[in-house]
């Protein structure tokens, strides 16, 4: 890996901290509001704004200093406060869309509860955005974003282009390792982390393309192959998820014993499901690391982005 010294440094903080701003002002665009009909949209949006932060700091951490590794940890814990509203609210979506429930039934009592659930995490959410915690998590955003920018250099010495090249290959690697190791003994704590790594691939792909427009038609092959492998990932992890939160009513001796005992049998069917869909991961992940592939990122590293 590249180590990057003091020249280095400021390449590295200059191209991260711009990039920085831009996610900041998507999240401050796209805070929620109290309200639950909101568009559930917005939350998606600054959702996806804090994660990309997150890659972000935790990629350039080093160039960035201590207050990246502070920011990361709040933006951690504001993600396990949002990831629970977004949860609920798809969750909502597929029992609605699988069964359309009549009044008083077990599948209208089940989507009963998971709204209410829904409210009670949304609830959490804008008190915890009206915390001072949060306004200080947003502080420190705004003070890495506002210190003063080295300019920062382009061309073959682009700093920030070749460091983000090397995570690049880094996470790729990953990937490869995980699709050489994949197989009917791989547990889902190794599926949600390979789809992890795909997202942050993801990201340090879309931050080279930010930073060099020139590399756009380079990197969007990749890119769409690497969407493909993300929504067989993505869906994977959403069935587990889901059965998740089903089981969390199920064990409910609070819920309404139809709402029960829906749980149980819509849990069941989505790990049935996610079982069945194993096979079409595994494939997915060797497709993406194959030889065609393995090639593009070598033409990739070879032209410096």
């Amino acid at each position: 890996m590249v180590a990057p010294g003091d020249d280095e440094d400021r390449g590295v903080r200059a191209g991260a901290r711009r990039l920085l701003r831009e996610l900041l002002e998507v999240s401050v665009r796209n805070e929620p509001q109290p309200g639950s009909d909101r568009d559930a949209e917005v939350l998606h949006d600054f959702r996806v704004a804090h994660r990309r932060a997150r890659v972000l700091l935790k990629e350039y951490g080093k160039a960035l200093g201590k207050p990246s590794r502070r920011l990361a940890d709040a933006m951690r814990r504001l993600g396990r406060r949002t990831g629970p509203v977004r949860d609920f609210d798809v969750l909502a979506q597929r029992l609605g869309a699988a069964d359309p429930a009549r009044p008083g039934s077990g599948p209208n009592l089940l989507l009963e509860e998971i709204a209410g659930r829904r409210d009670a995490a949304d609830t959490a959410l804008i008190r915890y955005l009206e915390s001072p915690r949060y306004a200080g998590l947003v502080a420190t955003w705004e003070s890495l974003c506002s210190d003063p920018i080295e300019a920062a250099d382009d061309g073959r010495t682009d700093a920030f282009a070749r460091w983000t090249l090397d995570r690049i290959s880094v996470r790729f690697g990953r990937l490869a390792a995980a699709s050489g190791a994949f197989d009917a003994r791989t547990d889902d704590d190794a599926i949600h982390a390979t789809r992890i790594q795909a997202k942050r691939l993801r990201y340090l792909l879309e931050f080279l393309v930010s930073h060099r427009p020139d590399s756009r038609e380079r990197v969007r092959p990749i890119v769409e192959r690497l969407k493909r492998l993300q929504d067989r990932l993505g869906a994977y992890q959403d069935l587990r998820a889901h059965a998740e939160l089903l089981r969390v009513v199920a064990d409910d001796p609070a819920a309404p014993l139809a709402a029960r005992v829906e749980a149980v049998r819509r849990a069941a069917a989505l790990d049935a499901r996610r079982l069945r869909t194993r096979r079409g991961v595994g494939l997915a992940l060797a497709r993406f690391t194959g030889s065609a592939m393995q090639r593009r990122m070598r033409v990739l590293a070879r032209t410096g982005g």
